[in-house]
């Protein structure tokens, strides 16, 4: 249980917030394109993490455990 903490401690910092906040913001004054852009961005970044932190945790569980 407190290696869920652990993980999710130490990757927060590499969520996207600001890329995200950046695509509200351009949705919001009326530029969809860049705000698109924006978005797809945070979540190819977001999905990029989360198969990168998967993938370390099978390995870990396939040679520690």
């Amino acid at each position: 249980d407190s290696l869920d903490h652990i993980i999710i401690g130490s990757i927060i910092c590499l969520a996207p917030g600001v890329a995200l906040t950046t695509s509200i913001r351009d949705f919001f004054n009326g530029d969809y394109l860049s705000g698109t852009i924006h978005l797809v961005d945070t979540l190819l970044v977001a999905t990029s993490i989360s198969v990168g932190v998967s993938v370390m945790l099978k390995i870990w569980n396939m040679f520690v455990w």
